[in-house]
């Protein structure tokens, strides 16, 4: 859920941050800390769960659909 007060500005800039950090090898570490600690009232990170499916690009699809979009 979004908040509607967000700045889109700021939301752009962490599209683009936040894929180019979490691929980079010597940040894959430490990111995540840092938006624990840096942006825990802008976003929340949850333990990662498993998922077990037979069709992985539907699986992303229907994931990014209901937690991102």
């Amino acid at each position: 859920m979004f908040d509607p007060n967000v700045d889109p500005k700021m939301m752009t800039a962490w599209v683009r941050e936040i894929p180019e950090r979490l691929y980079a090898m010597d940040q894959r570490d430490e990111f995540p800390r840092e938006i624990q600690d840096s942006w825990s009232n802008l976003i929340h990170l949850t333990p990662p769960k498993p998922c077990l499916t037979d069709d992985p690009a539907s699986e992303l699809d229907l994931l990014a659909r209901r937690y991102v979009l």
